[in-house]
C-alpha cells in the first residue's frame, strides 16, 4: 500500500485574531537572502499576520513548511503554478481556493470584501484540516482500515524508529507528524532516538534548520519510556513500527538491512503493521523502484507522490 502524507502544522501557530493588514505583499521573499532577516519566531509569524499575500513556490519539492506558516497566520499564500502540483502532493491544502484567489488578484479582479471572505473560509479551513493533530488522526485511521485486529482497541500503541536526529538532521515530515502522534496518543506513542528539537526544554533550537521556527518547542517533555527497545519489539510490545526516515532528502533510500533492528522487526510484525516515511524531495509515483521495494515489506507513506 502506498499513501500521500502531506505536512502539517502544530495547532500552536494558528493565530486566530484577524490583525490589520496594512501591506500586500509579505516583506520574505523566497530565495532573496536579504529578506532573511527574522531572528524571532513572533516577528516573522507577526510580518505574514500583517500582510494580505506571502510570497511561496515550489523548491526541491512541493511541500515546504513556509506554505504552512503563512496560512496559520491568516495570510493567503501568493503562490506560482500550483495548478502543476501533482493530485497526491500536498493533499490536504486548500489548492483550489487559493489558485482561485491568487488568479483574482493577478487579473486585478479580487475586491476588498471578497479577500476578507476568501482569508475566512482559506483559515477556518486550514485550522481544522491541516493541524498535526489532524493529520495524524488521518494517519492513525488509515493503518487501522488496514489492521482489523486493532479497529476496536482501545488504547494502540506506536513505536516510531526515528533513525538519524540533530541539528543537520531534521525532517519536517518526521517531525510534524511525530508531534501529532504524541498529541493523539500520548505516552503510546514514542519515538526512539528521541526528537530532542519537538519539546520545549531543548537547547541552542536556533541552531536547527529554519531557526526551529514552527516545529520546534512544541511537545511538553513527559516521561517517556525509551529503554529497551530491541526486547520490546521481540515481545510485541507495540502494535505499529513506523521507520520515520527511509531515506536522504534529495531521494537516496536506505536499504532494508540498513534500518534500526530491521531482522527483528520483520520477524515478528506483518507488512500491514510496517510503516515507511518517504519524508524527502523527490517526487516519485506508484511504479518507483523504491516504493514497489519497500511496499513488499510495508506500508508506504510518501510527501511528494504523483
Amino acid at each position: 500500500m502506498i499513501y500521500p502524507l502531506s505536512y502539517s502544522i502544530p495547532s500552536e501557530c494558528f493565530c486566530n485574531t484577524l490583525t490589520q493588514k496594512n501591506i500586500d505583499i509579505a516583506k520574505l521573499i523566497p530565495g532573496k537572502l536579504d529578506t532573511y532577516i527574522y531572528d524571532n519566531q513572533e516577528k516573522y509569524y507577526q510580518m505574514y499576520q500583517e500582510s494580505k499575500f506571502g510570497i511561496t513556490h515550489k523548491k526541491y519539492g512541493w511541500e515546504c513548511l513556509r506554505h504552512y506558516e503563512i496560512l496559520a497566520n491568516n495570510c493567503i499564500p501568493l503562490f506560482k503554478d500550483l495548478e502543476k502540483c501533482p493530485i497526491n502532493t500536498m493533499v490536504s491544502f486548500p489548492k483550489n481556493d487559493i489558485i482561485d484567489i491568487n488568479k483574482k488578484l493577478i487579473n486585478k479582479k479580487l475586491s476588498e470584501n471578497e479577500y476578507i471572505k476568501k482569508l475566512k473560509k482559506i483559515f477556518n479551513y486550514s485550522i481544522n484540516n491541516l493541524t498535526c493533530e489532524k493529520n495524524a488522526e488521518k494517519f492513525i485511521n488509515k493503518i487501522l482500515y488496514l489492521n482489523n485486529d486493532l479497529k476496536n482497541k482501545k488504547n494502540i500503541k506506536i513505536l516510531m524508529l526515528s533513525g538519524m536526529i540533530g541539528y543537520r538532521n531534521v525532517n519536517y515530515t518526521r517531525e510534524l507528524l511525530s508531534i501529532g502522534l504524541r498529541k493523539n496518543l500520548n505516552e503510546n506513542f514514542i519515538e526512539y532516538p528521541k526528537i530532542n528539537v519537538i519539546y520545549k526544554n531543548c537547547k541552542n533550537i536556533k541552531k536547527y534548520i529554519g531557526k526551529g521556527f514552527t516545529y520546534g518547542g512544541i511537545l511538553d517533555d513527559i516521561n517517556i519510556n525509551r529503554d529497551d527497545i530491541e526486547n520490546r519489539i521481540k515481545n510485541k510490545e507495540f502494535d505499529i513500527i513506523i521507520y520515520g526516515k527511509v531515506g536522504k532528502k534529495r531521494g537516496e533510500i536506505d536499504d532494508l538491512k540498513n534500518l534500526k533492528y530491521w531482522d527483528i522487526v520483520n520477524k515478528n510484525y506483518d507488512k500491514n503493521k510496517i510503516i515507511f516515511i518517504y519524508g524527502g524531495d523527490l517526487l516519485r509515483d506508484k511504479n518507483d523502484k523504491d516504493l514497489i521495494y519497500h511496499e513488499k515489506y510495508g506500508i508506504c507513506f510518501v510527501r511528494e507522490l504523483m
